[in-house]
């Protein structure tokens, strides 16, 4: 008797497993295949190596760790879909609509992103190296720690794009801060120990009111200092009023 229910706790637990490991809707899977209509879709981890999606409906798609190696995904709409961890190794992805999309720790290497809409993704620690991006429009992406080694950039919409930390095309590294560009730290090693947020160096005449202490240095966003003369007399760093 005991050895019958150990037999059928074994087989529950195995199959149970193996759901887990799929991950992915198989209803949802078919569906795509035959209509590239799945907006929503449960497509977590499943095998899309190689596939014909141009054009395909996946806005919203659950796609992390999915394999879409070598896919076809030209036009696609994917906009806020979860690619997190996916891998898109070679992927076409030419005029595809990746808005606000999640694509965080992607392989994303020599992959083609042509004109491709990816504003406000989220690229955190992606790996782009060898990517085509020309004309790319990627403003507001978080890039952060992303490699962009061997990328292609022409034309690409960086605007507001943070690129902290990230390899840049050439192999240097973005310092924190880098909003919109790729900006080195060139400081000495024992300022940056001592200050490692200040990317700026020590504080100019030129930089108005604006102490390079102050996060927003970091940023450019301090704004303007509208404190009475008085007020910027008694504390002039401090542009925060009282």
């Amino acid at each position: 008797m005991k050895k019958s229910l150990l037999i059928i706790l074994s087989v529950f637990l195995l199959t149970a497993t193996a759901n887990t490991a799929q991950a992915f809707n198989a209803k949802d899977l078919q569906k795509l295949k035959q209509t590239k209509q799945c907006p929503k879709c449960d497509l977590r981890s499943a095998n899309l190596s190689m596939a014909k999606l141009n054009g395909a409906d996946l806005i919203r798609a659950r796609l992390s760790k999915a394999n879409l190696n070598g896919a076809d995904l030209i036009r696609a709409k994917l906009s806020k879909a979860n690619l997190n961890r996916a891998n898109l190794n070679g992927a076409k992805l030419n005029v595809a609509d990746l808005y606000m999309a999640h694509l965080s720790e992607a392989d994303l290497r020599k992959t083609s992103l042509i004109n491709s809409n990816l504003r406000r993704a989220n690229l955190n620690v992606a790996n782009l190296s060898g990517a085509n991006l020309s004309g790319a429009d990627l403003s507001e992406a978080d890039l952060r720690s992303a490699n962009l080694t061997g990328a292609y950039l022409k034309g690409a919409y960086l605007r507001r794009a943070d690129l902290s930390g990230a390899t840049w095309t050439d192999g240097r590294k973005c310092g924190k801060g880098s909003i919109g560009k790729c900006v080195r730290d060139n400081r000495s090693t024992a300022d940056k120990k001592a200050k490692p947020h200040d990317i700026r160096g020590k504080w100019k005449p030129s930089m108005g009111m604006r102490h390079p202490s102050r996060p927003c240095m970091e940023f450019n966003r301090c704004g303007v200092d509208r404190r009475s003369a008085a007020e910027k007399r008694k504390n002039p760093y401090d542009i925060r009023g009282k």
